[in-house]
């Protein structure tokens, strides 16, 4: 996928809820362009500020004003006041001048037009005009018309009226190059190929053609959604492992898991010769057996959207299960997945079975890709097996505090002997990232400092995620006390990011004694290695010098 902007966490911080149920790489609809017109203050003439304010970046030689329609519910009303009738138009361009070249995208609007008039609407790419993915022209006679890079577009229902909103939906499909449309519900057209490989969606158009008389139109709801890869913290395919060795644990750095119970087989296996794949392979019956994978740094997920994707295989049928949990230990049971020697499989989590697990079954020697969905925020999660949704939005009742941030696989403790299956192209993506704290570095730490006086020189720490990327700004950050004297008070103690660096200038103790200090964002938390030792301060008769003369004994 292709993107022309600065900085992808603008885009990731526009991520909607929604996934996509597709295999490979997992995806999120996030918002491109959205402009409703609602916050505006009507009467107020449209800018040219771009996708962030809701407006175009060019306005050509039109002229917008904001219209309400109801209190809180407002419209774009589009004049062309130009003494030429030349084709002109409002270009809206995607936020950050993204180009979205993969995936699905949605454009909708509703367009009003006041009169019979030589209307036009386009998509082109990315800070031009030169790739026609779609234009509708439209006629003075009622009808409309498209066409693209390829070629006219026969149409169905391409008729309008004066005053009467249209309602459209355009939907791309960047992969297969196709396009389709909907106006007030009703297909236009459909699975059309659009002509163009080069380029990618990023710039719709709202205007007029050529030899138009002028009429007003209105626009409200202009919506642009599209895919964006969610940033992934664990990767594993198993390509750059030994084969007919074992796995280590080296963790999602490495593409390893971090633990591996004892009596659990592991070996990298390549059935097809070209596509290697971890087999696990129970050894006795009548104990549980598990592989645990973390993320990142091993960083816990407590917002946003994170997606587990995996292929599994099952070399039999047998006592299986698949368990999403915190990180570092499994008290909260945000699902666990079961598969058994009948060939049923039932699901759990902390709000006990899901009831509304249909009536599934897998077989032995059958590939399955497994995708498991949490909407941190909402509390849900939905699970499909070979895109056969078996829950959706289901809450999953944990409510602890604690987020996602590990994926088992497992044999059941009354799994037999020969229990044997496989895991290839392994991925968890999460949307929140890339704004997760999940390591501090120590820029500078204080070794010395007076009572209820700031230490010196002044803690300061940088914040960065599992991309090593730092966190600008805002990021909270708490120092505390990790050893020291009983009963001291450390304060001065929180301070926030300004260009990735947390500075606590203000930091000090109210007891003397030796140190060892701790700084926290989120969950990451670094400590001192030099001890600090708090004097007490001189008398304050020589804080200033001498305040007065003692004569000398006479």
């Amino acid at each position: 996928m292709l993107y022309k902007f600065g900085s992808i966490c603008a885009i990731l911080a526009a991520i909607v809820i929604s996934l996509s149920a597709n295999a490979g790489v997992p995806v999120g609809s996030a918002n491109f362009l959205s402009a409703d017109f609602d916050s505006r203050t009507p009467g107020d003439p449209l800018g040219q500020g771009g996708a962030q304010a809701g407006e175009p970046t060019d306005l050509s030689s039109l002229d917008g004003v904001i219209v309400e329609q109801t209190p809180g519910n407002n419209f774009l009303r589009v004049n062309n006041n130009s003494s030429n009738t030349f084709a002109s138009s409002l270009r809206w361009d995607l936020l950050d001048n993204a180009e979205i070249s993969s995936g699905q995208v949605q454009i909708s609007f509703r367009f009003k037009p006041l009169a019979l008039e030589r209307y036009n609407l386009g998509v082109r790419e990315s800070g031009g005009s030169a790739r026609t993915f779609l234009q509708i022209t439209f006629s003075t006679d009622g009808t409309f018309s498209a066409s693209d890079a390829a070629g006219i577009i026969p149409l169905t229902n391409a008729t309008y009226a004066a005053n009467t909103e249209l309602a459209f939906v355009i939907d791309f499909d960047m992969d297969a190059r196709t396009s389709e449309m909907t106006v007030n519900g009703l297909p236009v057209f459909s699975g059309r190929l659009h002509g163009i490989l080069d380029r990618g969606v990023g710039r719709v158009l709202t205007g007029y053609s050529s030899s138009n008389a002028g009429n007003s139109f209105e626009l409200d709801d202009l919506t642009v959604n599209g895919e964006v890869p969610l940033p992934l913290v664990l990767d594993a395919d198993f390509d750059d492992k030994t084969l007919a060795g074992p796995i280590d644990t080296g963790g999602a750095e490495v593409g390893e898991p971090v633990t591996i119970s004892n009596g659990l087989l592991t070996e990298i296996i390549d059935p097809t010769l070209s596509n290697p794949i971890l087999q696990l392979q129970n050894t006795t019956a009548g104990l549980a057996r598990a592989m645990r994978w973390q993320f990142l740094d091993d960083i816990e997920i407590d917002s946003g959207l994170v997606a587990f994707d995996v292929d599994l295989e099952f070399a039999v049928r047998d006592n299986y299960q698949v368990l999403i949990r915190e990180s570092g230990s499994s008290g909260s049971n945000f699902a666990t997945l079961r598969f058994f020697t009948a060939g049923n499989i039932t699901l759990a989590d902390s709000n006990a079975v899901a009831a509304s697990l249909p009536a599934l079954s897998y077989n032995a020697g059958q590939l399955y890709r497994l995708r498991m969905i949490y909407n941190i925020d909402a509390g849900t999660y939905s699970v499909l097996l070979d895109n056969t949704e078996l829950v959706v939005d289901r809450a999953h009742g944990v409510s602890n505090g604690r987020g996602v941030g590990s994926i088992i696989f497992a044999f059941q403790s009354n799994a037999s002997a020969a229990a044997e299956f496989s895991i290839d192209a392994l991925q968890v993506g999460a949307s929140d990232a890339a704004i997760i704290p999940s390591q501090l570095n120590l820029l500078v730490e204080p070794t010395s400092g007076l009572v209820n006086k700031p230490l010196l020189p002044a803690l300061e720490v940088s914040v960065v995620n599992v991309f090593d990327q730092l966190l600008a700004n805002s990021v909270m950050v708490e120092a505390g006390i990790e050893n020291g004297p009983g009963g001291a008070t450390l304060s001065g103690a929180i301070e926030s990011t300004v260009a990735g660096t947390a500075r606590f200038e203000n930091l000090q103790v109210d007891v003397a004694g030796l140190y060892r200090l701790r700084a926290r964002a989120g969950r990451a938390t670094i400590t001192s290695d030099v001890d600090i030792t708090v004097e007490m301060p001189p008398n304050e008769v020589f804080e200033d010098g001498f305040e007065q003369v003692i004569p000398p004994i006479q």
